[in-house]
């Protein structure tokens, strides 16, 4: 709270000269005089000639309730304005059938559930949940590549997105390419302050029309950096299958393509990371989340609305009670 007229406080001194002036009236020889006062004598003052100070005091008050009026108080509410230099981010994610491998860590316990794929998904759920101010995408890919979310804020959406990706069974091939293709196409036109995409793939290109280089080369033309994380152990990866002997994990090749991965994050700018087990891959997506931060600035403002109005109205009650008074019953003669 504040006082937008302050000096008009100053006011208030006269307010015991109002006061001072007053007793010294009530003191004042009377204006009528009588030969003789004993037929009133004993007389008790009635309740009217009790209440004679009342209008006095409300005229007091209503000088006491228009000064502050006058002096203007504000009531202040802070605001802040947050100016952000946001990241556009895509998630591109493999999905195709090597992504049901599970890469067994710190147990010889195997959880059917631990694939590859589940274990990326939760990962990036992480991050995109630690992520402010960022528009995020995802592109998820086997033999051919799709576009599941757009650009969004809407963290909510894109978490439902990613929530609902399975093995694509259609198109088991891998490409790589192409994603990474429809990752730059979406991205070149974006006027954020940086634009970066997350590759996450755990095999090697052997489908579409765009090879890897290329579209790293046309990433790197419109200024898009890309993280490449390759996912899955060299060994000691399993996969479950059911046969004629129901169902059993069996040892799975890894087809690995670090080499390219590598190539693609040193042409954008990026880095490569390796994630060979769900742990690291943790671990890799923090890093990531640490080297890419939104630049925000916040200015604090305060935005004040005048509250004069209820002591103005209080004092107007005040006055007009007043004159009521002095009109009506305390009417007094001169």
């Amino acid at each position: 709270m504040r006082l937008a007229n302050p000096w008009f406080l100053l006011l208030l001194l006269f307010v015991p000269l109002l006061v001072r002036w007053y007793l010294r009236g009530r003191a004042a020889p009377p204006t009528l005089k009588y030969s003789d006062l004993r037929i009133v004598d004993g007389a008790r003052p009635t309740s009217r000639v009790q209440a004679v100070w009342i209008p006095w005091a409300l005229r007091i008050l209503t000088i006491l309730l228009l000064t502050v009026a006058v002096a203007r108080p504000q009531y202040g509410v802070n605001r802040d304005e947050v100016i952000s230099k946001g990241i556009d981010i895509i998630m591109i994610l493999d999905n195709s059938g090597s992504m049901l491998s599970i890469d067994p860590y710190g147990s010889k316990s195997i959880d059917p559930e631990h694939t590859r794929l589940n274990v990326a998904k939760e990962v990036i759920s992480d991050f995109v949940t630690r992520r402010r101010n960022d528009r995020i995408g995802l592109i998820t890919f086997a033999g051919k590549a799709y576009y599941q979310c757009p650009l969004t804020l809407d963290y909510g959406i894109l978490l439902t997105f990613l929530d609902s990706i399975t093995i694509n069974e259609k198109y088991p091939q891998t490409a790589i390419g192409d994603a990474l293709g429809t990752a730059v196409l979406h991205l070149k036109d974006s006027n954020a302050e940086s634009k970066v995409a997350v590759l996450v793939t755990d095999g090697e290109n052997n489908e579409g029309i765009l090879s890897p280089l290329a579209a790293a080369q046309a990433a790197e033309q419109f200024e898009v950096k890309v993280y490449t994380v390759g996912v899955g152990s060299p060994t000691g990866a399993v996969r479950m299958v059911e046969d004629f002997f129901g169902k059993h994990y069996v040892p799975v090749r890894s087809g690995l393509d670090e080499a390219t991965l590598e190539k693609i994050a040193e042409i954008t700018g990026a880095k490569y990371f390796h994630a060979g087990n769900p742990e690291a891959m943790k671990k890799v997506f923090r890093k990531i989340d640490a080297m890419e931060k939104t630049e925000v600035k916040m200015n604090r403002y305060t935005e004040y609305s005048e509250r004069f109005t209820p002591w103005a109205i209080w004092a107007l009650i005040l006055l007009g009670l007043e004159v009521m008074l002095v009109a009506g019953p305390l009417r007094t003669m001169p």
